[in-house]
């Protein structure tokens, strides 16, 4: 995908800067530089493991919730972000930072399940994400919980408590109780069609998704998440881009054309009170992103 190459080319460009970022890193104090005892991996290790706990965590509160999984998934993905190694280390830093400021924030909502009974057997999770592979369900909040925790297992080797992947998996499940007026001016969106012919060219396809996803952006208004439902177009297609760089293309060919169908239900609004959004060129490695951005918002924008 061509966002990988270009993140990597300015992963690259970075290691020139090696110095200007410790420079950085001297300047803000970090959770990193606070916790010597620790290793940056180990740190890394330990909040991949509260990320998944905070996606388990949810259905024990409220067997029916699946929108409180945003708490997890923004653990994971700052996690999975950091430990990519595509930003300078001040903005990986800043990053962590925000990780760090989550998961100390909804301590009390999260469980630490047992050490015992581990288990990397995913399947359930992929079941569940099977399920709704020809249905759109919640903007593929179900496609994206699900991507992030097979992600995250992988990417750490990690084995977990069996009722952990069966929480998420219920977690994934719910997503299909999901209000049907959630797009403007339609009154069940699940009675859409989505489209039918099967994506050729994925990097075509994952870049139509981004382009739209970032045109005719316009602000909520109280009733419809406008702004959101853009967003959260970026966040299905790499939960998508993800699926497949694990091995699941099969799958992916059919959650593509649900997420064809969610782009086109993003651009209905009012045409005569919706508000634009102004647009702003987003840089990743631009420091003062992740610092702009409150700590306990992070988990809603995700």
């Amino acid at each position: 995908m061509q966002t990988t190459t270009n993140l990597q080319t300015t992963a690259n460009n970075n290691k020139s800067q090696t110095d200007h970022n410790h420079q950085d890193e001297n300047n803000c104090p970090t959770v990193l530089s606070r916790q010597t005892v620790l290793s940056r991996q180990a740190i890394l290790h330990r909040q991949a493991l509260q990320g998944i706990h905070a996606l388990a965590s949810v259905v024990m509160q409220n067997k029916d919730n699946w929108f409180s999984g945003h708490t997890g998934a923004s653990i994971i993905s700052g996690v999975l972000l950091v430990k990519s190694g595509l930003l300078n280390q001040a903005t990986s830093n800043a990053i962590a930072e925000k990780v760090a400021f989550i998961i100390q924030s909804n301590q009390t909502d999260i469980y630490e399940f047992d050490q015992t009974d581990l288990s990397d057997d995913v399947s359930p999770i992929v079941k569940a994400i099977e399920d709704q592979k020809d249905q759109l369900c919640a903007s593929g909040h179900g496609v994206i919980y699900g991507a992030l925790l097979l992600d995250v297992m992988q990417s750490f080797a990690l084995k977990v408590n069996k009722q952990v992947i069966l929480n998420i998996a219920q977690l994934i499940t719910n997503n299909k109780k999901d209000n049907p007026k959630r797009f403007y001016s339609v009154n069940d969106y699940r009675l859409v069609k989505a489209p039918t012919k099967p994506v050729e060219n994925w990097d075509a396809f994952f870049i139509n998704v981004i382009e739209r996803s970032v045109s005719n952006v316009y602000h909520d208004d109280g009733t419809y998440f406008f702004t959101g439902e853009k967003l959260h177009g970026i966040t299905h297609a790499h939960a998508i881009f993800t699926l497949r760089r694990l091995g699941y293309k099969t799958l992916t060919q059919s959650l593509a054309l649900q997420l064809l169908k969610q782009v086109e239900l993003t651009d209905f609004h009012p045409e005569k009170t919706a508000v634009k959004v102004k647009s702003h060129r987003f840089e990743p490695n631009d420091l003062q992103v992740w610092r702009e951005v409150k700590p306990e918002s992070v988990a809603s924008i995700i």
